[in-house]
Protein backbone atom coordinates (compact mmCIF):
# COMPACT_ATOMS: atom_id res chain seq x y z
CA UNK A 1 0.00 0.00 0.00
CA UNK A 2 1.69 3.00 -1.12
CA UNK A 3 1.89 6.37 0.62
CA UNK A 4 -0.96 8.84 0.15
CA UNK A 5 0.76 12.10 -0.88
CA UNK A 6 -0.73 15.63 -2.01
CA UNK A 7 1.70 17.96 -3.89
CA UNK A 8 1.63 21.72 -4.37
CA UNK A 9 3.35 22.25 -6.93
CA UNK A 10 3.71 25.97 -7.24
CA UNK A 11 5.31 28.38 -9.34
CA UNK A 12 8.18 29.61 -7.30
CA UNK A 13 8.36 26.44 -4.78
CA UNK A 14 6.48 23.39 -4.11
CA UNK A 15 5.97 21.18 -1.29
CA UNK A 16 5.01 17.63 -0.55
CA UNK A 17 2.86 15.97 2.34
CA UNK A 18 1.23 12.98 2.92
CA UNK A 19 -1.66 11.17 5.40
CA UNK A 20 0.21 9.73 8.37
CA UNK A 21 -0.89 6.42 10.04
CA UNK A 22 -3.79 8.35 11.94
CA UNK A 23 -4.91 10.06 8.59
CA UNK A 24 -3.69 13.37 10.01
CA UNK A 25 -1.45 14.96 6.96
CA UNK A 26 2.14 16.38 7.40
CA UNK A 27 4.97 17.99 5.08
CA UNK A 28 7.74 15.30 3.95
CA UNK A 29 11.04 16.82 3.28
CA UNK A 30 13.94 15.93 0.63
CA UNK A 31 16.78 14.04 1.40
CA UNK A 32 18.43 17.94 2.25
CA UNK A 33 15.53 18.32 4.73
CA UNK A 34 13.87 21.36 2.53
CA UNK A 35 10.15 21.11 3.53
CA UNK A 36 9.39 23.41 0.47
CA UNK A 37 11.53 23.43 -2.67
CA UNK A 38 12.35 25.67 -5.28
CA UNK A 39 10.41 24.93 -8.81
CA UNK A 40 13.58 25.48 -10.60
CA UNK A 41 15.22 22.74 -12.94
CA UNK A 42 18.72 23.33 -14.44
CA UNK A 43 19.94 21.01 -16.92
CA UNK A 44 23.69 20.65 -16.57
CA UNK A 45 25.21 18.36 -19.00
CA UNK A 46 23.69 14.96 -18.68
CA UNK A 47 22.46 15.58 -15.01
CA UNK A 48 18.78 16.99 -14.34
CA UNK A 49 19.10 18.94 -11.52
CA UNK A 50 15.90 20.13 -9.21
CA UNK A 51 15.33 22.73 -6.28
CA UNK A 52 18.17 24.80 -4.15
CA UNK A 53 21.04 23.47 -6.44
CA UNK A 54 18.99 24.48 -9.45
CA UNK A 55 18.51 27.99 -8.21
CA UNK A 56 21.49 28.78 -7.12
CA UNK A 57 22.88 28.01 -11.14
CA UNK A 58 20.96 30.45 -12.30
CA UNK A 59 23.63 33.10 -11.93
CA UNK A 60 26.42 31.19 -13.86
CA UNK A 61 24.28 29.47 -16.22
CA UNK A 62 21.04 31.16 -17.20
CA UNK A 63 20.55 29.56 -20.14
CA UNK A 64 20.35 25.87 -18.68
CA UNK A 65 18.03 26.67 -15.80
CA UNK A 66 14.30 26.72 -15.97
CA UNK A 67 12.02 28.92 -13.61
CA UNK A 68 8.33 29.72 -13.70
CA UNK A 69 7.41 27.00 -15.65
CA UNK A 70 3.99 26.72 -14.12
CA UNK A 71 3.00 30.20 -15.94
CA UNK A 72 3.03 28.19 -19.19
CA UNK A 73 1.20 25.40 -18.50
CA UNK A 74 -0.61 24.91 -20.97
CA UNK A 75 1.58 27.42 -23.98
CA UNK A 76 1.88 24.88 -26.94
CA UNK A 77 4.45 27.09 -27.83
CA UNK A 78 6.69 27.32 -25.14
CA UNK A 79 9.81 25.21 -25.10
CA UNK A 80 12.90 25.05 -22.26
CA UNK A 81 15.77 25.71 -21.74
CA UNK A 82 17.65 27.64 -23.96
CA UNK A 83 20.66 26.07 -24.23
CA UNK A 84 19.85 22.27 -24.84
CA UNK A 85 17.53 19.81 -25.50
CA UNK A 86 14.04 21.13 -25.60
CA UNK A 87 11.26 20.08 -23.22
CA UNK A 88 7.47 21.33 -23.07
CA UNK A 89 6.23 23.41 -19.52
CA UNK A 90 4.38 19.63 -18.76
CA UNK A 91 7.93 17.75 -19.24
CA UNK A 92 10.01 20.51 -16.69
CA UNK A 93 7.20 20.03 -14.27
CA UNK A 94 7.45 16.23 -14.75
CA UNK A 95 11.29 17.28 -13.66
CA UNK A 96 10.23 18.81 -9.99
CA UNK A 97 7.24 16.36 -9.72
CA UNK A 98 9.59 13.52 -10.05
CA UNK A 99 12.34 15.22 -7.57
CA UNK A 100 9.20 15.24 -4.79
CA UNK A 101 8.08 12.07 -5.47
CA UNK A 102 11.72 10.06 -5.16
CA UNK A 103 12.75 11.88 -2.34
CA UNK A 104 10.25 12.42 0.29
CA UNK A 105 10.02 9.10 1.16
CA UNK A 106 10.97 8.83 4.90
CA UNK A 107 7.15 7.64 5.19
CA UNK A 108 6.71 5.39 2.53
CA UNK A 109 7.25 4.94 -1.13
CA UNK A 110 5.28 8.40 -3.37
CA UNK A 111 2.83 6.94 -5.69
CA UNK A 112 -0.47 7.87 -5.05
CA UNK A 113 -0.76 11.78 -5.13
CA UNK A 114 -3.24 14.30 -5.81
CA UNK A 115 -1.57 17.46 -7.34
CA UNK A 116 -2.95 21.85 -6.91
CA UNK A 117 -3.22 24.18 -9.41
CA UNK A 118 -4.96 27.05 -9.11
CA UNK A 119 -8.29 27.22 -9.29
CA UNK A 120 -8.49 29.23 -12.41
CA UNK A 121 -6.54 27.07 -14.31
CA UNK A 122 -8.22 26.16 -17.78
CA UNK A 123 -9.27 22.47 -19.18
CA UNK A 124 -5.92 22.44 -21.29
CA UNK A 125 -3.69 23.75 -18.27
CA UNK A 126 -5.47 20.94 -15.63
CA UNK A 127 -5.03 17.79 -18.01
CA UNK A 128 -1.23 19.60 -18.47
CA UNK A 129 -0.81 19.32 -14.83
CA UNK A 130 -2.42 15.69 -14.30
CA UNK A 131 0.01 14.92 -17.41
CA UNK A 132 3.14 15.88 -15.66
CA UNK A 133 2.22 13.36 -12.58
CA UNK A 134 1.67 10.33 -14.70
CA UNK A 135 5.27 11.40 -16.56
CA UNK A 136 7.17 11.83 -13.12
CA UNK A 137 5.91 8.01 -12.85
CA UNK A 138 2.65 8.85 -10.17
CA UNK A 139 -0.72 7.37 -9.61
CA UNK A 140 -2.84 10.86 -10.30
CA UNK A 141 -5.92 9.83 -8.15
CA UNK A 142 -6.75 13.22 -9.64
CA UNK A 143 -6.39 17.64 -9.09
CA UNK A 144 -7.61 19.95 -6.60
CA UNK A 145 -7.49 23.60 -6.62
CA UNK A 146 -5.36 25.60 -4.62
CA UNK A 147 -7.50 27.29 -2.29
CA UNK A 148 -9.59 24.34 -1.69
CA UNK A 149 -6.93 22.26 -1.13
CA UNK A 150 -6.22 24.91 2.00
CA UNK A 151 -9.61 25.43 3.28
CA UNK A 152 -9.23 21.49 3.72
CA UNK A 153 -6.18 21.77 5.85
CA UNK A 154 -7.76 24.74 7.89
CA UNK A 155 -11.25 22.87 8.72
CA UNK A 156 -8.63 19.75 9.65
CA UNK A 157 -7.09 21.66 12.58
CA UNK A 158 -10.08 24.20 14.03
CA UNK A 159 -13.57 23.93 13.28
CA UNK A 160 -14.90 27.11 10.93
CA UNK A 161 -18.66 27.86 10.24
CA UNK A 162 -19.70 31.17 7.91
CA UNK A 163 -18.69 32.30 4.91
CA UNK A 164 -14.98 31.86 4.45
CA UNK A 165 -12.45 33.62 1.69
CA UNK A 166 -9.43 31.96 0.89
CA UNK A 167 -7.10 34.47 -0.32
CA UNK A 168 -4.27 32.79 -2.00
CA UNK A 169 -1.55 34.85 -3.27
CA UNK A 170 1.28 33.07 -4.39
CA UNK A 171 5.08 33.48 -6.09
CA UNK A 172 3.08 33.28 -9.37
CA UNK A 173 -0.85 33.29 -9.14
CA UNK A 174 -4.09 34.86 -7.05
CA UNK A 175 -6.85 33.28 -6.48
CA UNK A 176 -9.32 34.24 -4.41
CA UNK A 177 -11.96 31.56 -3.75
CA UNK A 178 -15.43 32.02 -1.76
CA UNK A 179 -16.70 28.48 0.64
CA UNK A 180 -19.40 28.11 2.88
CA UNK A 181 -18.17 26.15 5.94
CA UNK A 182 -19.43 24.12 8.83
CA UNK A 183 -16.50 22.15 10.63
CA UNK A 184 -15.09 20.16 8.32
CA UNK A 185 -17.53 20.62 5.52
CA UNK A 186 -15.84 22.62 2.78
CA UNK A 187 -18.67 23.95 -0.04
CA UNK A 188 -17.41 26.22 -2.93
CA UNK A 189 -19.42 28.62 -4.01
CA UNK A 190 -16.97 30.51 -6.18
CA UNK A 191 -13.54 31.49 -7.76
CA UNK A 192 -12.28 34.13 -8.89
CA UNK A 193 -7.92 34.44 -10.26
CA UNK A 194 -5.24 36.01 -12.19
CA UNK A 195 -2.28 34.03 -13.68
CA UNK A 196 0.30 36.74 -13.25
CA UNK A 197 -0.37 38.27 -10.13
CA UNK A 198 2.44 36.98 -7.18
CA UNK A 199 5.65 37.75 -5.91
CA UNK A 200 7.22 37.03 -9.12
CA UNK A 201 5.87 40.05 -10.41
CA UNK A 202 6.58 42.33 -7.39
CA UNK A 203 10.17 41.19 -7.43
CA UNK A 204 10.29 42.70 -11.25
CA UNK A 205 8.53 46.06 -10.15
CA UNK A 206 11.94 45.80 -7.94
CA UNK A 207 13.97 45.49 -10.51
CA UNK A 208 12.25 48.67 -12.36
CA UNK A 209 13.42 50.94 -8.95
CA UNK A 210 16.69 49.78 -9.16
CA UNK A 211 16.62 50.67 -13.04
CA UNK A 212 15.16 54.05 -11.63
CA UNK A 213 17.78 54.58 -9.53
CA UNK A 214 20.62 53.16 -12.50
CA UNK A 215 19.47 56.31 -14.91
CA UNK A 216 19.92 58.78 -11.47
CA UNK A 217 23.64 57.13 -10.49
CA UNK A 218 25.03 56.20 -13.71
CA UNK A 219 22.87 58.51 -16.52
CA UNK A 220 21.90 55.24 -18.09
CA UNK A 221 19.76 52.20 -17.11
CA UNK A 222 20.73 48.36 -16.59
CA UNK A 223 17.84 47.11 -18.73
CA UNK A 224 16.05 48.78 -21.93
CA UNK A 225 12.33 48.76 -21.20
CA UNK A 226 11.39 46.30 -23.54
CA UNK A 227 13.43 43.44 -21.84
CA UNK A 228 12.04 44.50 -18.75
CA UNK A 229 8.30 44.15 -20.29
CA UNK A 230 9.26 40.25 -21.64
CA UNK A 231 12.28 39.18 -20.01
CA UNK A 232 12.02 35.59 -21.12
CA UNK A 233 12.19 36.22 -24.94
CA UNK A 234 14.31 39.13 -24.92
CA UNK A 235 17.74 39.39 -26.07
CA UNK A 236 20.77 40.75 -24.32
CA UNK A 237 24.32 40.26 -24.47
CA UNK A 238 25.23 37.70 -22.03
CA UNK A 239 26.87 39.97 -18.98
CA UNK A 240 23.54 42.07 -18.92
CA UNK A 241 21.40 39.04 -19.04
CA UNK A 242 23.53 37.35 -16.02
CA UNK A 243 23.11 40.24 -14.11
CA UNK A 244 19.33 40.07 -14.36
CA UNK A 245 19.51 37.49 -13.04
CA UNK A 246 21.91 38.08 -10.04
CA UNK A 247 20.04 41.21 -9.47
CA UNK A 248 16.39 39.14 -9.52
CA UNK A 249 17.96 37.18 -6.58
CA UNK A 250 18.89 40.10 -4.72
CA UNK A 251 15.87 41.69 -4.87
CA UNK A 252 13.72 38.54 -3.55
CA UNK A 253 15.60 38.93 -0.30
CA UNK A 254 15.10 42.52 -0.40
CA UNK A 255 11.38 41.74 -0.81
CA UNK A 256 11.27 39.28 2.18
CA UNK A 257 13.25 41.45 4.43
CA UNK A 258 10.64 44.36 3.39
CA UNK A 259 8.20 41.88 5.23
CA UNK A 260 9.79 42.62 9.12
CA UNK A 261 12.13 46.51 8.61
CA UNK A 262 11.13 49.77 7.21
CA UNK A 263 14.07 49.78 4.70
CA UNK A 264 16.73 47.32 3.33
CA UNK A 265 20.32 47.82 1.40
CA UNK A 266 20.80 46.71 -1.72
CA UNK A 267 24.36 46.70 -3.19
CA UNK A 268 25.88 44.76 -6.39
CA UNK A 269 28.47 45.28 -8.87
CA UNK A 270 26.62 45.88 -11.94
CA UNK A 271 27.92 46.18 -15.84
CA UNK A 272 27.75 49.82 -15.13
CA UNK A 273 29.98 49.73 -12.07
CA UNK A 274 29.44 49.58 -8.23
CA UNK A 275 26.05 50.21 -7.21
CA UNK A 276 24.07 50.59 -4.20
CA UNK A 277 20.52 51.93 -2.62
CA UNK A 278 18.17 52.29 0.19
CA UNK A 279 15.11 50.20 -0.72
CA UNK A 280 11.96 51.43 1.72
CA UNK A 281 8.92 49.54 2.54
CA UNK A 282 7.08 52.84 1.29
CA UNK A 283 8.97 52.58 -1.89
CA UNK A 284 7.98 48.74 -2.60
CA UNK A 285 4.43 49.16 -1.37
CA UNK A 286 3.67 52.07 -4.33
CA UNK A 287 5.33 50.11 -6.76
CA UNK A 288 3.25 47.24 -6.19
CA UNK A 289 -0.01 49.41 -5.23
CA UNK A 290 -1.33 48.43 -8.75
CA UNK A 291 -1.60 44.58 -7.98
CA UNK A 292 -3.12 45.19 -4.77
CA UNK A 293 -5.58 47.21 -6.37
CA UNK A 294 -6.33 44.23 -8.70
CA UNK A 295 -6.71 41.56 -5.29
CA UNK A 296 -9.37 43.98 -4.14
CA UNK A 297 -11.26 44.08 -7.37
CA UNK A 298 -11.41 40.64 -8.21
CA UNK A 299 -12.34 40.21 -4.39
CA UNK A 300 -15.03 42.41 -5.25
CA UNK A 301 -16.30 40.34 -8.51
CA UNK A 302 -15.86 37.14 -5.92
CA UNK A 303 -18.29 38.45 -3.61
CA UNK A 304 -20.74 39.31 -6.13
CA UNK A 305 -20.60 35.95 -8.20
CA UNK A 306 -21.47 34.40 -4.65
CA UNK A 307 -24.17 37.00 -4.00
CA UNK A 308 -22.52 38.16 -0.81
CA UNK A 309 -21.83 41.68 0.74
CA UNK A 310 -18.45 41.95 2.64
CA UNK A 311 -20.13 41.58 6.05
CA UNK A 312 -21.48 37.81 4.79
CA UNK A 313 -17.57 37.12 5.35
CA UNK A 314 -16.82 35.05 8.73
CA UNK A 315 -12.58 34.50 8.12
CA UNK A 316 -10.03 35.27 5.54
CA UNK A 317 -7.76 32.63 5.07
CA UNK A 318 -4.60 33.08 3.88
CA UNK A 319 -2.67 31.01 1.33
CA UNK A 320 0.72 31.38 -0.11
CA UNK A 321 3.96 33.31 0.68
CA UNK A 322 3.02 36.71 -0.88
CA UNK A 323 0.71 37.07 2.00
CA UNK A 324 3.38 37.72 4.75
CA UNK A 325 3.95 41.31 2.75
CA UNK A 326 2.17 44.32 5.55
CA UNK A 327 0.49 45.99 2.86
CA UNK A 328 -1.44 42.94 1.56
CA UNK A 329 -2.18 42.16 4.88
CA UNK A 330 -2.97 45.64 5.82
CA UNK A 331 -5.22 45.82 2.31
CA UNK A 332 -6.85 42.63 3.86
CA UNK A 333 -7.96 44.44 7.15
CA UNK A 334 -9.24 47.31 5.36
CA UNK A 335 -11.45 45.54 3.20
CA UNK A 336 -13.11 43.52 5.36
CA UNK A 337 -12.74 45.34 8.62
CA UNK A 338 -11.13 42.62 10.42
CA UNK A 339 -7.42 40.72 10.16
CA UNK A 340 -6.75 37.64 8.38
CA UNK A 341 -6.32 34.25 10.21
CA UNK A 342 -2.61 33.56 10.61
CA UNK A 343 -3.01 30.55 12.22
CA UNK A 344 -0.99 28.07 9.82
CA UNK A 345 2.06 28.17 7.61
CA UNK A 346 1.25 30.18 4.58
CA UNK A 347 3.71 27.86 2.16
CA UNK A 348 2.50 24.73 3.18
CA UNK A 349 -0.87 24.99 3.81
CA UNK A 350 -1.54 23.56 0.08
CA UNK A 351 -0.10 20.77 -0.25
CA UNK A 352 -1.01 19.45 3.62
CA UNK A 353 -4.29 20.23 1.99
CA UNK A 354 -3.60 17.98 -0.71
CA UNK A 355 -2.89 14.98 1.28
CA UNK A 356 -6.43 15.30 2.78
CA UNK A 357 -7.66 15.69 -0.93
CA UNK A 358 -5.90 12.15 -1.76
CA UNK A 359 -7.68 10.71 0.95
CA UNK A 360 -11.33 11.48 0.16
CA UNK A 361 -10.38 10.60 -3.51
CA UNK A 362 -9.32 7.25 -2.60
CA UNK A 363 -11.87 6.17 -0.48
CA UNK A 364 -14.12 7.56 -3.03
CA UNK A 365 -12.96 5.86 -5.89
CA UNK A 366 -13.08 2.34 -3.67
CA UNK A 367 -8.87 2.17 -3.22
CA UNK A 368 -7.32 0.30 -0.07
CA UNK A 369 -6.53 2.64 2.99
CA UNK A 370 -6.27 1.37 6.26
CA UNK A 371 -9.15 1.77 8.56
CA UNK A 372 -7.88 4.96 10.54
CA UNK A 373 -7.67 6.86 7.50
CA UNK A 374 -10.80 6.26 6.40
CA UNK A 375 -12.01 7.43 9.69
CA UNK A 376 -10.24 10.31 9.56
CA UNK A 377 -11.50 10.98 5.55
CA UNK A 378 -14.83 10.17 6.79
CA UNK A 379 -14.94 13.85 9.26
CA UNK A 380 -14.14 15.72 5.85
CA UNK A 381 -17.17 16.49 3.15
CA UNK A 382 -16.23 18.61 -0.15
CA UNK A 383 -18.29 20.42 -2.98
CA UNK A 384 -16.70 21.84 -5.40
CA UNK A 385 -17.62 23.90 -8.44
CA UNK A 386 -17.64 24.06 -11.89
CA UNK A 387 -15.03 26.93 -12.54
CA UNK A 388 -16.03 27.99 -16.16
CA UNK A 389 -18.54 28.43 -18.48
CA UNK A 390 -18.42 25.75 -21.20
CA UNK A 391 -20.54 25.60 -23.93
CA UNK A 392 -20.61 25.02 -28.21
CA UNK A 393 -20.38 27.13 -31.40
CA UNK A 394 -23.75 26.79 -33.30
CA UNK A 395 -26.29 28.37 -35.92
CA UNK A 396 -28.89 30.11 -33.84
CA UNK A 397 -30.80 33.17 -34.41
CA UNK A 398 -29.44 36.66 -33.19
CA UNK A 399 -32.25 38.42 -32.53
CA UNK A 400 -30.69 41.32 -31.93
CA UNK A 401 -29.25 41.11 -35.65
CA UNK A 402 -32.77 39.50 -37.07
CA UNK A 403 -30.21 36.91 -39.03
CA UNK A 404 -29.18 33.44 -38.41
CA UNK A 405 -24.81 33.68 -37.47
CA UNK A 406 -22.83 31.35 -35.74
CA UNK A 407 -23.09 31.50 -31.80
CA UNK A 408 -21.96 30.08 -28.48
CA UNK A 409 -24.52 28.27 -26.57
CA UNK A 410 -23.58 27.97 -22.59
CA UNK A 411 -23.88 23.55 -21.77
CA UNK A 412 -23.24 23.75 -18.00
CA UNK A 413 -22.96 26.95 -16.01
CA UNK A 414 -19.67 28.15 -13.72
CA UNK A 415 -20.07 27.73 -10.41
CA UNK A 416 -22.54 24.48 -10.39
CA UNK A 417 -22.20 21.99 -7.91
CA UNK A 418 -19.62 19.03 -8.72
CA UNK A 419 -20.24 16.21 -10.14
CA UNK A 420 -22.38 17.97 -12.76
CA UNK A 421 -24.09 16.91 -16.05
CA UNK A 422 -26.09 18.56 -18.33
CA UNK A 423 -27.38 18.82 -21.82
CA UNK A 424 -28.92 20.93 -24.80
CA UNK A 425 -30.53 19.80 -28.34
CA UNK A 426 -29.14 21.09 -31.73
CA UNK A 427 -30.32 20.27 -34.74
CA UNK A 428 -28.52 19.64 -38.38
CA UNK A 429 -28.11 22.58 -40.58
CA UNK A 430 -29.01 20.77 -44.11
CA UNK A 431 -30.45 18.24 -45.90
CA UNK A 432 -27.96 15.01 -46.01
CA UNK A 433 -25.59 16.24 -43.78
CA UNK A 434 -22.89 14.31 -43.29
CA UNK A 435 -20.93 14.91 -40.24
CA UNK A 436 -21.44 17.13 -37.26
CA UNK A 437 -17.75 18.81 -35.38
CA UNK A 438 -18.65 19.82 -31.66
CA UNK A 439 -16.05 22.47 -30.74
CA UNK A 440 -16.36 22.64 -27.20
CA UNK A 441 -16.26 26.52 -25.42
CA UNK A 442 -14.47 27.52 -22.25
CA UNK A 443 -15.16 31.37 -20.93
CA UNK A 444 -14.91 33.17 -18.02
CA UNK A 445 -18.16 35.10 -18.19
CA UNK A 446 -21.89 34.06 -19.85
CA UNK A 447 -21.76 35.04 -23.27
CA UNK A 448 -23.56 34.60 -26.80
CA UNK A 449 -20.47 35.96 -28.82
CA UNK A 450 -18.25 33.60 -30.55
CA UNK A 451 -15.23 36.03 -30.07
CA UNK A 452 -15.76 35.76 -26.12
CA UNK A 453 -14.71 32.30 -25.58
CA UNK A 454 -12.12 30.21 -25.88
CA UNK A 455 -12.39 27.05 -28.11
CA UNK A 456 -10.87 23.83 -26.14
CA UNK A 457 -10.93 21.27 -28.59
CA UNK A 458 -13.10 19.35 -30.84
CA UNK A 459 -14.88 16.30 -31.82
CA UNK A 460 -16.52 14.67 -35.01
CA UNK A 461 -19.06 12.44 -35.39
CA UNK A 462 -20.02 11.06 -38.46
CA UNK A 463 -24.06 11.39 -38.97
CA UNK A 464 -25.93 8.54 -40.98
CA UNK A 465 -26.57 8.50 -44.97
CA UNK A 466 -29.66 10.86 -45.71
CA UNK A 467 -30.04 12.68 -42.57
CA UNK A 468 -32.35 15.06 -42.70
CA UNK A 469 -32.12 18.92 -42.09
CA UNK A 470 -33.59 19.73 -38.75
CA UNK A 471 -32.70 16.57 -37.44
CA UNK A 472 -31.95 16.46 -33.23
CA UNK A 473 -28.60 16.36 -32.10
CA UNK A 474 -28.39 15.98 -28.58
CA UNK A 475 -24.78 17.18 -27.00
CA UNK A 476 -24.51 16.21 -23.39
CA UNK A 477 -21.73 17.93 -21.32
CA UNK A 478 -20.40 15.99 -17.76
CA UNK A 479 -17.75 17.55 -15.44
CA UNK A 480 -16.28 15.70 -12.54
CA UNK A 481 -14.80 16.50 -9.08
CA UNK A 482 -11.37 17.12 -11.01
CA UNK A 483 -12.53 19.21 -12.93
CA UNK A 484 -12.22 17.65 -16.20
CA UNK A 485 -14.56 17.89 -18.65
CA UNK A 486 -16.15 15.13 -20.95
CA UNK A 487 -18.73 15.23 -23.92
CA UNK A 488 -20.95 12.94 -25.65
CA UNK A 489 -23.37 13.40 -28.54
CA UNK A 490 -26.70 11.56 -29.07
CA UNK A 491 -28.66 11.49 -32.43
CA UNK A 492 -32.38 11.69 -33.45
CA UNK A 493 -31.95 7.66 -34.08
CA UNK A 494 -30.55 6.78 -30.36
CA UNK A 495 -26.93 6.14 -31.63
CA UNK A 496 -24.50 7.79 -28.45
CA UNK A 497 -21.21 8.76 -29.24
CA UNK A 498 -18.36 9.17 -26.38
CA UNK A 499 -15.40 10.22 -27.96
CA UNK A 500 -12.04 11.60 -26.50
CA UNK A 501 -12.04 15.43 -26.81
CA UNK A 502 -9.40 16.06 -29.48
CA UNK A 503 -7.51 19.19 -27.93
CA UNK A 504 -7.15 22.72 -30.01
CA UNK A 505 -3.60 22.94 -28.18
CA UNK A 506 -0.49 21.81 -29.76
CA UNK A 507 0.87 21.50 -26.55
CA UNK A 508 -1.23 18.85 -25.09
CA UNK A 509 -0.49 15.08 -25.32
CA UNK A 510 -2.27 12.13 -26.31
CA UNK A 511 -2.05 8.95 -23.58
CA UNK A 512 0.35 7.56 -25.90
CA UNK A 513 2.91 10.26 -25.92
CA UNK A 514 2.47 10.55 -22.04
CA UNK A 515 3.19 6.94 -21.81
CA UNK A 516 6.43 7.17 -24.11
CA UNK A 517 7.47 10.61 -22.15
CA UNK A 518 6.97 8.47 -18.92
CA UNK A 519 9.20 5.82 -20.01
CA UNK A 520 12.36 8.08 -21.19
CA UNK A 521 11.73 9.78 -17.19
CA UNK A 522 13.61 6.60 -16.02
CA UNK A 523 16.99 7.93 -18.48
CA UNK A 524 17.14 10.95 -15.79
CA UNK A 525 19.20 11.48 -12.73
CA UNK A 526 17.11 13.98 -10.97
CA UNK A 527 18.97 15.70 -8.04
Amino acid sequence: MSTLAGIDLGTTYSALAVLNEIGKAEIVPTFSGDRITPSVVAFLGDKVSVGLEAKNAVNDNPDDVVQFVKREMGNPNMRFPKSTERYSPVEVSAFILKKLKDECVQNGEIKDVVITVPAHFDEVQRKSTMDAGTIAGLNVLGIVNEPTAAALYYSSIAPISGNVVVYDLGGGTFDVTIIKMNGREVDVKTSKGDSHLGGMDFDHELVKLVNKEAKKQFEEEFFPEEFLLDWQDSVLDSETRDFFFSLMGQVERVKKALSVRQSVPLKCVSPLGNFSMEVTREQFEEAISGYIATTEMLVENALEDAKLKRSDIAKVLLVGGSTRIPAIIKSIETFFGFPAEKTVNVDEAVALGAAISAGLKKVFQGGSVSAAIRAEVARTELVEVCNKYFGTLAISFNEALEKDELMNTVILAKNTKLPCSNTEDFATSFENQKRVKVQVTESEERTRNKDDVNIVGTFDIELPAKTPRGSRISITYSYDENQRLSCSVKLANGDVFETELTYNTAGTMSVAEVRRKQASMDDFIVE
